[in-house]
């Protein structure tokens, strides 16, 4: 039985699946099993995925999205800890040593991340990083409102905790691994690495403000958020007020997507509400910067 079960869900990525497999194969720690779930895959990613043979456990599925993919491949799993990976990303080779390594060393422990070094659709470096935590272990309150930020490509999971707290969520087609994240986080503590183990993919503006108008990205958002606090214990004065916080909080991602992929007036509307949900959130970095760029772009288009 492999220490580490390593999961990629697979669809239509033919132009990147390759290196993404080859970072998971050339990792310094050698202990693990490699799982590549197609998630009904029209292009050449199936040839690409046949051609690595027994390096590889290749399943097929009819599409059903990412998070029916991931626990499709949390099924075929052995290993003690599942790792994930998203097939246009990639890993550094220490990824899985640096994190095996934390938790095993932190037995109540069931989440590891890590930063990620950006890059573009063309895999070319950007400025800055992905991912922000803290040595906090017991970090809902952080995940919540954003100061805590798991990117998918460096998080592994002790499987056994995904026993307690469920695995992710098939209903949602965005947002299913922070949901996840989210309902570990209640329960276990999280170990945060503060180097980049990984490259992360980014979006340009205009894809993400397409998900926002497509794929109800916005409406997801406010649900998830909504459902999380509603499956709390009642009478949490504290909680009551985290929620109300992480809804502004919300809105206010949103106005910032929004802001970021040109829609200043659509953003300004979301500001709105954030300032409606939630007073405080005036003082937060994300809606100052968004309330400051919605100002300057409505000037110049008038």
């Amino acid at each position: 039985m492999p220490k580490v079960s390593v999961i990629i869900p697979a669809y239509n990525c033919e132009r990147t699946i390759a290196a993404t497999v080859d970072s998971v194969l050339a990792q310094t720690y050698r202990d693990f099993e490699l799982i590549v779930v197609d998630d009904g895959s029209t292009d050449g990613t199936a040839a690409i995925l046949r051609g690595y043979g027994s390096r590889l456990t290749y399943v097929y599925q009819p599409n059903r999205e990412r998070a029916a993919a991931r626990n499709n491949g949390i099924r075929h799993a052995t290993g003690e800890y599942l790792a994930f990976l998203d097939a246009d990303d990639a890993w550094l080779p220490h990824k899985l040593e640096r994190q095996v390594e934390a938790l095993d060393r932190n037995p109540h422990a069931g989440l590891v991340y890590s930063q990620a070094y950006r890059v573009d659709d063309s895999g070319r470096p950007l400025p800055g990083v992905v991912g922000r935590g803290s040595a906090a272990r017991r970090i809902f309150s952080d995940l919540v409102l954003y100061k805590a930020i798991v990117p998918t490509a460096t998080a592994t999971v002790r499987a056994c905790c995904l026993e307690q707290v469920g695995s992710f969520d098939e209903s949602l087609i965005y947002l299913e691994d922070w949901e996840l994240w989210l309902r570990l986080s209640l329960a276990y503590d999280v170990l945060f690495i503060a180097e980049p183990l990984a490259r992360y993919r980014v979006s340009d503006p205009v894809t993400v403000l397409g998900k926002l108008d497509r794929c109800g990205f916005a409406n997801s958002l406010i649900a998830v958020t909504e459902r999380t606090f509603a499956n709390l214990p009642p009478g949490d004065s504290e909680r009551a007020r985290l929620r109300v916080k992480a809804l502004g909080a919300a809105y206010a991602l949103i106005a910032h997507h929004c802001v970021t992929g040109g829609a200043r007036r659509r953003a300004a509307h979301y500001l709105m509400q954030a300032a409606r949900s939630a007073p405080s959130v005036f003082a937060s970095r994300i809606f100052l910067g968004t309330a400051l760029r919605c100002v300057v772009g409505n000037r110049l288009m008038q």
